[in-house]
């Protein structure tokens, strides 16, 4: 590990297997288990990766200081959604390739119950069940790459059930669709930014792009906004979960993919401001990673990981680098979503392992560093307690200092086979990790 602006600041790594340091915190979880609430959704409570938490760990292994472990049916990229004594996810079994709906138990891990939802499906590199459930403790929603969208009480009762696929016609994205939905003030929001052309579909009757707010209680539409743009082939296509932005009285949905981010009214979806971006029309400019706002910018990468813009809102439509705060032009993501907490935003370039610290008003760098002993890493980057937490391909967790200096407090290599694609989840006053084959509940006791 180093710092990469010529310092040897915050170079000290714990190890994990110290028997002493596993002592003293296992000593502080057991008398201080803090409750950090829920992580209702891919990006967590605050919509981007962080959550109020105390007494997290900082290391463990595969034994010590974790709770339960429980082995799943298969692989899966979602990452769980966590309410109260309750954890949902997304899987695949691996030998039949059934897509499953699973609710799990906080406890101990132990299932309460699953529900089928199709057939797996290889596309490239990815499958059908990126997308990530989301819930209001009331209602779950389950998304799958197939299309399957349902709603489930939390004893598991099927509420309603939809199929974007039959109803939309096409899923017409290269690598299958990944969007995770949104809930957000009683609304579900659901994005299709794809391709308008496909296998079998006439030259005449294009697909619409568009953002859907249905009733997640009934799935009924609440109203459907298409989304025009003029994008060539594979920068038509978006993976982003919409994330909110603004003031709750007078929310705005932030839809980004196609050449342009867009900001939109929440009760209407009209659309109330646009930024267009690739001057250059790219043919392949696809969205992989989620914004953040902190209410005032949006912090979005760009396609490819070229640069990240601090988008500033409006109320017209303007080409982005007219309404830029500012742009991170080196180590910007092209699959992490950028994780803002503490009034510090982090960047992980996953493909050249590197960790950049960022002031968010200014985009002034404050660190910058590079992880020597990393895979690819396409989790995002999560935080709380000061600390921030992402896993590699290979299984292995990196645990870094939040603040003014780059500081690896462990790697912790978590096993289990590869891909490992899921971001880790902070709820209760524990983590939960999840690998390729198994979901590891790290903290105290459940009280």
């Amino acid at each position: 590990m180093k710092s990469l602006d010529g310092s040897n600041r915050g170079m000290r790594i714990l190890r994990v297997w110290a028997p002493a340091v596993l002592m003293m915190a296992a000593m502080a979880w057991m008398a201080d288990p803090a409750e950090s609430g829920n992580w209702p959704n891919f990006r967590g409570p605050n919509f981007d990766g962080s959550a109020e938490a105390a007494n997290l760990p900082a290391q463990w292994t595969t034994t010590e200081g974790v709770q339960w472990s429980v082995e799943l049916p298969g692989i899966g990229a979602a990452t769980p959604a966590v309410w109260g004594d309750r954890i949902f996810l997304n899987a695949a079994d691996a030998e039949t390739g059934d897509l499953f709906a699973l609710c799990l138990n906080t406890a101990d891990g132990s299932e309460r119950w699953r529900r089928t939802h199709g057939k797996n499906q290889r596309r490239g590199r990815n499958d059908m069940t990126a997308p990530s459930p989301v819930t209001d403790g009331n209602v779950v929603v389950f998304l799958f790459g197939t299309g399957e969208l349902i709603g489930y009480d939390f004893d598991g009762e099927q509420l309603w059930s939809r199929n974007l696929l039959e109803e939309y016609r096409a899923l017409s994205w290269l690598f299958g669709y990944g969007a995770s939905p949104l809930l957000y003030q009683g609304r579900l929001y659901v994005q299709m930014m794809r391709r308008p052309t496909h296998r079998g579909i006439p030259e005449d009757e294009p697909l619409e792009s568009f953002l859907l707010a249905l009733d997640p209680e009934t799935g009924e539409d609440l109203w459907k906004h298409e989304r025009d743009a003029e994008a060539r082939a594979e920068s038509w296509e978006s993976y982003i979960t919409p994330v909110p932005h603004g003031p709750e009285d007078e929310p705005q949905i932030v839809l980004a993919g196609a050449d342009a981010i867009t900001g939109h009214e929440a009760a209407t979806g009209r659309e109330l401001w646009r930024r267009n971006f690739n001057e250059r029309r790219r043919p392949n400019w696809r969205l992989v990673p989620t914004p953040a706002s902190d209410g005032e910018r949006i912090f979005m990468p760009l396609p490819r990981g070229g640069t990240m813009a601090a988008v500033q809102p409006g109320d017209d439509v303007t080409p982005l680098d007219e309404n830029t705060a500012w742009r991170l032009t080196r180590n910007a993501p092209d699959v992490c979503s950028p994780l803002l907490y503490n009034g510090r935003l982090y960047v992980v370039d996953g493909d050249r392992h590197v960790v950049t610290c960022l002031n968010p008003e200014t985009g002034e760098q404050i660190w910058r560093g590079q992880l020597d002993d990393a895979a690819v890493i396409r989790s995002s980057p999560t935080a709380g307690d000061g600390k921030i937490y992402f896993i590699d391909e290979r299984g292995k967790v990196f645990v870094l200092a939040a603040g003014d200096e780059f500081n690896v407090l462990a790697e912790i290599d978590m096993g289990g086979g590869q891909p490992a694609r899921s971001s880790i989840v902070i709820a209760g006053g524990r983590l939960y990790v999840r690998t390729a084959d198994t979901i590891y509940c790290i903290g105290p006791p459940a009280e």
